[in-house]
């Protein structure tokens, strides 16, 4: 006989209360999970998943730091939004510019500038060039990341196609408060992919909507047709290791109760169904409830240290 218990997903933005039913499966009731086949754009699902890795990776960034510039001034800083770009016609798959051009600049950031925790994305822009944007916990300099994407530009002959010996490849945001984080980054994400997924289903005539959906497709007259930008190839996001380890689910505990009673009445937003309560915390987050900010806290220290003892290894 099964047994339901009652859990909770902890998250910087939001709780999810669920049952969970305690069953062990017979092998022959065992089905093997289907493999995921990305189709160039972000999924539904990938979105959750790039949106919750982007606000744990802000909880884990909340301490403000002054940073001076080259013009000695001084801002507060929280994360970075970088933007790379090729500088002349795409020519290689994008399999290969991932490969022999964002890995090598992923490598130097953690290796050169200590960059522990980070999320990018890859986009194709309206000329077909793909393009990547990388949020990160640490301030680098922007003439820093310029010169060092340039370099690993010309390694695959994109700066000298261009004709220009430094051209503008970069781009820098700092995001500075939650309010330029939702509107700048975590919205901009998730609006872009979901506008070329409402495109495409309205896309009623079915040649374009194939040529599409084909991955080396970048046809000029398909795209004004169709109004969408071509798909990625292969991966289309990635964040860091300890990113990928954060799964807070706990069961309710008796010293839980009271944060969760409280969160379920302050709720910004919440929703009900069969399986699941999502509740939706209010600016602040977990602050207003320290035993599941602890929670949270222990799942992300604990990810912490199982990276540690794996470098260790």
């Amino acid at each position: 006989m099964a047994l339901s218990v009652d859990r909770i997903k902890i998250t910087p933005g939001y709780l999810v209360i669920y049952q969970e039913w305690e069953k062990v499966l017979r092998r022959e009731e065992y089905t093997t999970p289907m493999i995921n086949q990305p189709g160039g754009y972000l999924s539904s699902k990938s979105q959750i998943k790039l949106k919750l890795a982007l606000n744990h990776l802000l909880y884990m960034s909340t301490i403000n730091r002054s940073i001076t510039t080259s013009k000695h001034k001084e801002f507060n800083f929280r994360v970075n939004m970088i933007s790379l770009t090729l500088s002349s016609t795409q020519i290689h798959s994008d399999y290969v510019i991932k490969s022999k051009m964002l890995q090598p600049f992923l490598r130097i950031m953690r290796n050169r500038w200590e960059v522990e925790n980070y999320i990018w994305k890859a986009e194709s822009q309206d000329n077909c060039n793909i393009h990547f944007h990388i949020t990160l916990s640490k301030y680098i300099h922007w003439s820093d990341i310029r010169a060092t994407w340039n370099t690993i530009q010309e390694t695959m002959g994109y700066i000298s196609r261009s004709g220009i010996t430094d051209p503008n490849s970069t781009d820098v945001k700092a995001i500075t408060s939650f309010r330029k984080w939702n509107s700048d980054v975590v919205g901009y994400i998730g609006k872009k992919d979901r506008e070329k997924k409402v495109k495409a289903e309205q896309a009623n005539d079915e040649h374009y909507y194939k040529n599409y959906m084909m991955l080396d497709a970048c046809d000029l007259k398909s795209r004004k047709e169709v109004q969408l930008k071509r798909p990625i190839e292969g991966k289309i996001w990635d964040c860091s290791e300890v990113l990928k380890q954060i799964n807070c689910r706990e069961y309710i505990s008796a010293d839980m109760m009271d944060d969760v009673n409280l969160a379920v009445q302050e709720a910004e937003w919440k929703s009900s169904d069969t399986f699941a309560d999502v509740i939706v915390m209010k600016a602040g987050g977990l602050n207003r409830y320290p035993h599941l900010r602890k929670k949270l806290n222990d799942c992300i220290g604990l990810a912490l240290s199982n990276k540690k003892n794996k470098v260790k290894q």
